[in-house]
C-alpha cells in the first residue's frame, strides 16, 4: 500500500486563490480549504499560478537577465536601504521580482526578503542560487501569502504591465480589474502601519525612457522612427495607455479602507540615469539629473515629473465602514 505524503503546517503561506492556510509534504504544498495542490518545478521553485491569472508569461530576454545582475544593486543601495532603515522592518516583499537581486540583497542585510514572479523566471532564480523558501512563481494579482505578514512591500516598474497583453504594453479588456486586484493584494499582504513602494513612469509625462513605443496604433511608425533615433518614448497622456499618472495611482489605492494614505517620494537616488550615458544624451545628462532630482516636493505629483513613484501606507486599524 502506498504511503500517504505527510502534510505539515506552513506559517506565513496561504492559498492564493481562497486564502486559506497551507500544508507542505511531498513535492508541493496543498490548500486545506479548496484542496488545491501546489507542485514545485523542475527548477525547484513552488508555482502559485492559477488559471484565471492576468498577468502574460512571455520570454525573458538574457539582456534584461543581464541588466538584472547589475543595476538593481545601486537601486538597493541608494534607495531601498535607506528607506527599509528609516523605519523597524523584519519581513519584505518584493512583487515582480524579476532576477530577485533586490531582494537578495534585503537578505543579506538581515530582512526576511521574498521575491515573486512568473514562472519563467524560475530557471534563472535557479541558476543564480535563489532559495526556493524564499522566492515563489506566481501572479502579482493573486499573493500566496497571509494577512499583514510584511512591514514593507515594494513593486517598481511593475505596475504598467499588469492587465496587459503578451506585449506587456496593451492593455486588456479587463486591465482595470486586474491593476484593482493587484493594489488590493498589496495592501492585503502589508501589516497595519507597513509601507508599500510602487513606481513606472508618469503618464501624465510626455516621455517614457523605459518602455519602446510598442503598443498603440496611431503615430506608431513615428514614434519608432524617433526612439530609434533619440531613445526617447513620446505618448499620449490621456486615455487607455498602460502608464498610470499620479491622479490614477491614487484612485488605485486611496479606494480600498485599510489604506491611510499615499505620498510622492522624491527621484533623488532612484534613477541611475544609465541611457544618460552614452549617444547624445550625455549632452544633457547634467541637465536632467538636477531637474530630475531637485524637482520641488510640490510638483512631484504633477505632469511635470517623468516618474510617478509613491509610497502607500497602510492603516494602524481599519476604519469602521459605518462609522463616522
Amino acid at each position: 500500500m502506498k504511503k500517504k505524503a505527510r502534510f505539515e503546517p506552513v506559517s506565513h503561506l496561504c492559498c492564493p486563490s481562497c486564502h486559506n492556510p497551507l500544508e507542505s509534504g511531498g513535492v508541493g504544498i496543498r490548500c486545506r480549504g479548496c484542496g488545491r495542490e501546489y507542485a514545485r518545478g523542475e527548477d525547484g521553485f513552488i508555482s502559485f499560478l492559477v488559471s484565471e491569472d492576468h498577468d502574460p508569461q512571455h520570454a525573458q530576454q538574457e539582456s534584461y537577465i543581464d541588466r538584472q545582475k547589475t543595476y538593481p544593486i545601486r537601486v538597493y543601495r541608494d534607495f531601498l536601504r535607506p528607506l527599509l532603515s528609516a523605519e523597524p522592518v523584519q519581513a519584505a516583499l518584493e512583487v515582480g521580482c524579476g532576477l530577485g537581486t533586490e531582494t537578495e540583497q534585503a537578505r543579506k542585510d538581515g530582512y526576511d526578503a521574498y521575491g515573486i514572479d512568473l514562472p519563467n523566471m524560475g530557471a534563472f532564480w535557479q541558476k543564480a542560487g535563489r532559495a526556493p523558501s524564499h522566492f515563489f512563481k506566481c501572479s502579482a494579482v493573486r499573493l500566496p501569502f497571509r494577512d499583514g505578514v510584511f512591514d514593507f512591500v515594494w513593486s517598481l516598474g511593475v505596475v504598467e504591465h499588469i492587465g496587459t497583453t503578451s506585449d506587456t504594453a496593451t492593455l486588456a479588456p479587463d486591465y482595470a480589474e486586474a491593476r484593482r486586484a493587484y493594489a488590493d493584494e498589496l495592501v492585503r499582504v502589508t501589516r497595519p502601519g507597513g509601507r508599500i513602494v510602487v513606481s513606472c513612469p508618469n503618464k501624465s509625462f510626455p516621455i517614457d525612457i523605459q518602455h519602446g513605443p510598442t503598443c498603440g496604433t496611431r503615430f506608431k511608425k513615428l514614434r519608432w522612427h524617433i526612439y530609434n533615433r533619440t531613445k526617447l518614448n513620446l505618448h499620449k497622456t490621456w486615455g487607455r495607455y498602460h502608464l498610470l499618472s499620479y491622479g490614477e495611482a491614487g484612485r488605485l489605492f486611496r479606494g480600498n479602507p485599510a489604506v491611510a494614505g499615499m505620498e510622492a517620494l522624491p527621484l533623488r537616488h532612484y534613477f541611475g540615469f544609465n541611457k544618460f550615458r552614452s549617444g547624445y544624451l550625455t549632452t544633457v545628462r547634467a541637465l536632467v539629473t538636477g531637474y530630475v532630482e531637485h524637482l520641488p516636493r510640490v510638483l512631484l505629483p504633477t505632469f511635470l515629473n517623468p516618474y510617478m513613484l509613491v509610497m502607500i501606507r497602510t492603516r494602524t486599524a481599519v476604519r469602521d465602514q459605518d462609522g463616522p
